[in-house]
């Protein structure tokens, strides 16, 4: 008798698999919904005060973000929204430099 015909083995992968599966969906449910709350979350006005509380410009958030500044400029401007990743790159950009964004507020660290 093979594994194939043992019923046994047969559940057991059968749940392995569908285990699999319930844990991709899972994932991907969650980064699907992360990004679209980090999306909700920055807005150009906000990407404008991140910016300027770091004092950078418009180039430098361009340069570090991998973004274009014609879009950083657009969206500032809220004349045209960006697509999800190009929002996650900006964002994460101002992150790593020490801006955080709660609330609908910007904080930004303090140099002295």
């Amino acid at each position: 008798m093979g594994l194939f015909h043992d019923p046994g083995f047969v559940e057991h992968r059968l749940v392995s698999l569908l285990c699999k599966v319930y844990i991709i969906s899972a994932t991907l449910h969650v980064n699907i919904n992360s990004a679209r709350y980090a999306n909700k979350m920055l807005s150009g006005k906000e990407c404008k005060a991140a910016r300027a509380g770091l004092d950078w410009s418009r180039d430098q958030l361009a340069e570090r973000s991998g973004v274009g500044k014609r879009t950083i400029i657009d969206f500032e401007n809220e004349v045209r929204e960006p697509i999800s990743a190009t929002r996650q790159a900006i964002k994460l950009a101002l992150e790593s430099a020490g801006a955080e964004f709660k609330d609908g507020k910007v904080c930004v660290p303090v140099s002295r």
